[in-house]
């Protein structure tokens, strides 16, 4: 892995994007250049004002899957 974030690194928790615009700003792009995977209402709205791409089609980890982002890039060409 090249990041880590957990909550201590941010002064602001989910739902507000701290954590996402750290890690954007961390790897030099920009939100539109991102995707989240979210599983919570509060990661989704941490994710959408970060101004990055989101993906809520998880209901728990193990959905978390290289198929599930290709069909979801797939979709929304």
């Amino acid at each position: 892995m090249d990041l880590i974030i957990s909550n201590e690194k941010v002064k602001k928790n989910k739902p507000f994007p701290d954590c996402y615009d750290y890690a954007i700003k961390y790897m030099g792009m920009n939100g539109n250049e991102c995707l989240c995977v979210e599983d919570s209402p509060k990661g989704i709205e941490a994710a959408r004002k970060s101004m990055a791409n989101y993906l809520w089609i998880v209901d728990n980890p193990k959905q978390v899957t290289k198929e599930n982002y290709i069909n979801f890039l797939e979709s929304n060409k």
